[in-house]
């Protein structure tokens, strides 16, 4: 057990340190993209950019299958079947490839001319910057397999070095549109497709030099391939009302507003991401630990797992997403030249969003490891669909475009809820032991928003002056905040001990 706790420390620390640097290089690189396209351009290629993400839904839903199944076997011991599993999932993405290929050539070049709202004269730039985002999202699909086998291996230092890697190949393509005086947005695709495919290279040479499991080759068990197309077939459709959430309002904020407001809904995106990312790190490292746990028929520690994780990955959240609330005009005015319409309430809603949702991750987690996840993609697929009906519905009516994103905020508070009753239906454990828990998880993370929030509120109210130094004060109080609630309040007595306990060990080192 300690060698578990430690394991899932280390690969912890090790996704936080890709984190932070990705993030850092990610909205720098923003910045300077931003101010080489302009907001037109850059508004154009986040919308083509989307018209690819929602024609690759097949894709990640087979790579989601490919992390459990290899995992579970890996939980398991059976090397034999990690290997057959891994050569039939590149199979299988080889096929989706070709798919996504073809549909975007025919279904998605369509849209792009008929229904996508850009200026004629910038239409046949945004044809070629598509033609490349295809071709980089086939590099994408092909990776899948390789990155769900770092992963089931818990090689996190390895994706994180990799990560780091692929923000900085966008830097450099980032520094150098700045020099070139033509073409932007043609070249910024092109150069973006070509960063794509080196990292694509990089984590396939890693697997075949490290893993004897993953060096392909051409296997066929009906059996193994039914389970994972069968496991695959619900999260293609929960896969499906995803992209109708998000890209899918993307696509209708450009409908009744065009590209420009499609610029501001990018940067909120990539700001919350960048946060999302941040939860997804710790998620990533307590993953492979949760579905081992079930493999190995652990179910009390599972969900032991499960609700700490539910309550750190918010305690993390809120160190950013505090000061990001509180302060976001000032960062946005200095991280941007230009800052786009509606950007702060945009990223200040979406930030709420992921807050809500963060929550649930491991709940997620939880119910992907059972391998039963038809209910959960029933409701995913209801509360998706609801979503993209109502954000056209209330922007056709003449409501103003934030609306949408606040539904997104409610639709992301049902779906935990769900995830919360499927989790249980699932998992069969105690019903007194599992109430208990989530009231335990529910009046944590509360106590800790509310008093994290209630001193930097106060004093950004309070201070009339604005200011770099009235930013730079409560970004640190609002941090200092959030990190003393967590500790005093939001973490058991055995939880500070053992903290602190990491924290001296690490000073005497030193």
């Amino acid at each position: 057990m300690e060698s578990s706790k430690r394991r899932i420390a280390k690969n912890s620390i090790a996704l936080y340190i890709r984190m932070l640097l990705k993030t850092c290089i990610s909205l720098y690189t923003s910045r300077i993209v931003l101010d080489a396209l302009g907001i037109e351009d850059y508004g154009i290629y986040n919308i083509v950019g989307g018209i690819v993400i929602a024609l690759s839904f097949l894709n990640r839903s087979i790579a989601a299958s490919t992390e459990r199944f290899l995992t579970f076997e890996i939980g398991k011991k059976d090397f034999a079947q990690v290997k057959k599993t891994f050569s039939l999932s590149v199979s299988i993405h080889a096929g989706i490839a070709l798919l996504i290929f073809i549909l975007a050539e025919t279904l998605g070049n369509y849209l792009l001319r008929s229904y996508v709202n850009i200026p004629i004269e910038r239409m046949d730039a945004a044809r070629e910057v598509f033609h490349f985002s295809v071709l980089a999202s086939i590099f994408t699909i092909i990776q899948a397999p390789y990155n769900a086998a770092i992963i089931a291996y818990e090689r996190m230092g390895v994706y994180a070095y990799v990560s780091i890697l692929e923000v900085a190949l966008n830097l450099i393509i980032a520094l150098l549109l700045s020099y070139i005086t033509f073409y932007r947005l043609e070249w910024y695709g092109a150069l973006i497709c070509v960063s794509t495919a080196i990292i694509t290279t990089c984590y396939i040479l890693y697997c075949r030099w490290n893993f004897v499991e993953c060096r392909w080759k051409f296997v066929w068990d009906f059996s193994l391939c039914k389970k994972l197309l069968a496991f695959s077939g619900w999260n293609i459709c929960g896969a499906l009302a995803w992209t109708g959430r998000v890209q899918g309002i993307n696509i209708i904020l450009n409908f009744f507003y065009g590209p420009c407001l499609n610029a501001a809904y990018g940067i909120s995106t990539q700001v919350n991401n960048a946060l999302g990312a941040f939860v997804q790190s710790f998620i990533a490292a307590l993953n492979p630990p949760i579905i081992k746990k079930y493999a190995s028929g652990e179910i009390i520690e599972m969900e032991r797992l499960i609700f700490m994780g539910a309550r750190y990955s918010c305690y993390l959240l809120l160190l950013l997403a505090v000061p990001l609330l509180l302060e976001m005009d000032s960062i946005l005015s200095v991280w941007l030249k230009e800052v786009p319409e509606y950007t702060t309430l945009f990223t200040r809603i979406a930030i709420l969003e992921t807050i809500v949702s963060a929550v649930g991750t491991t709940m997620l987690t939880g119910i992907v490891a059972t391998g039963r996840i038809k209910i959960y993609q029933i409701v995913m697929i209801g509360l998706s669909a609801l979503n993209l009906v109502c954000a056209y519905v209330l922007l056709s009516v003449g409501l103003p475009s934030f609306v949408v994103l606040i539904t997104s905020v409610v639709v992301a508070l049902f779906l935990f809820l769900g995830r919360l009753g499927i989790l249980y239906s699932l998992l069969k454990i105690s019903k007194l032991r599992f109430i208990s828990e989530t009231m335990h998880l529910l009046k944590n993370i509360l106590s800790v928003a509310f008093l994290s929030v209630s001193f930097p509120i106060l004093l950004h109210w309070l201070w009339d002056e604005d200011g770099f130094t009235k930013s730079l004060v409560i970004i640190a109080c609002s941090i200092t905040s959030v990190a003393l609630s967590a500790f005093f309040v939001g973490l058991t007595q055995s939880e500070r001990k053992a903290l602190l306990a990491i924290l001296e060990s690490k000073v005497s080192k030193k």
